[in-house]
């Protein structure tokens, strides 16, 4: 086994043990059944794909996935007649306009420089009627608040770097007022926020679903949206 099938086997295990990650691949697979027209498969673009964690639980024998990063890290191994690979700029998607019937991207838009270009190209690829998922670290989460009261953060700051080698400098973050404001401007039909994570992410102490105002210091925005 070479060092980077030995790196992706160590990511994913380390997923797997999170309860958050369990939790939001059982809500994705239930939303996306819920989207499902019977017997119809679907285009599915992991936009922000990384080593294709996400696509190694979502991947079926019916619907077709297409993975992009600007890295290349992807497992090989997820490849096959339903499941592609490109490295690619999430900016210029090399795709036709109504392309997608379904577009994910899980903690990928804090990296990006220019969120409202980012979003529109995803409106673009997207089918009418085209169902978008986004996360995204809130910046009220409960540590971070803890960060700022101590002014510990500064921006745009590295938040890692990961055990493939690659920094992960996160541009801004938003609060979950800032995040509808800005799927508001891009004029999307129907949007559904939900707060997700309640806790101290690393140590794998906290609860799903964030209810009242605690969502506020919720760990990440899940942004549901129909083109």
């Amino acid at each position: 086994m070479n060092d980077i099938i030995i790196k992706t086997e160590t990511y994913f295990s380390k997923k797997d043990r999170h309860k958050y990650f369990k939790k939001i691949i059982l809500l994705f697979k239930e939303m996306l059944s819920d989207f499902r027209e019977e017997n119809k498969p679907l285009r599915i673009l992991d936009l922000g794909c990384g080593p294709g964690y996400f696509i190694k639980y979502f991947k079926n024998n019916f619907d077709f996935f297409y993975a992009i990063d600007s890295v290349d890290y992807f497992d090989k191994r997820l490849l096959d007649k339903r499941t592609f690979f490109t490295k690619t700029d999430a900016l210029n998607l090399p795709y036709d306009n109504d392309f997608f019937d379904v577009i994910y991207s899980f903690d990928v838009i804090e990296h990006i420089e220019n969120d409202k270009l980012f979003l529109n190209e995803v409106k673009k690829k997207l089918k009418p009627g085209g169902m978008f998922l986004l996360t995204t670290p809130n910046y009220s989460r409960l540590p971070m608040t803890l960060h700022n009261i101590f002014n510990l953060r500064k921006w745009p700051h590295l938040e890692n770097i990961n055990m493939f080698g690659l920094e992960s400098i996160h541009i801004r973050e938003y609060t979950h007022h800032q995040i509808k404001k800005l799927f508001k401007e891009i004029n999307f039909n129907k949007i559904i926020y939900k707060p997700l994570y309640l806790g101290f992410f690393p140590l794998n102490i906290g609860s799903f679903y964030c209810p009242g105002i605690l969502k506020h210091f919720a760990q990440y925005h899940l942004i549901y949206a129909i083109n």
